[in-house]
């Protein structure tokens, strides 16, 4: 049997990365605090380091 995804709000995977970057969470503290794996942590916070550049310029 397939494993079954995860779906996530948007606010949620906007509001995780914004708490690592803003209280200076580990990836493996925040990881352990909202539930999520490591790896998706790093992800989303990449991609909203990435959209805050985009928006800068």
């Amino acid at each position: 049997m397939p494993k079954q995804r995860h779906t996530f709000f948007t606010e949620f995977k906007c509001e995780v990365p914004s708490q690592v970057l803003a209280q200076g969470y580990s990836f493996s503290q925040a990881a352990c605090s909202f539930g999520v794996a490591e790896t998706i942590i790093r992800r989303w916070v990449k991609q909203l380091k990435q959209e805050r550049s985009d928006q800068g310029s």
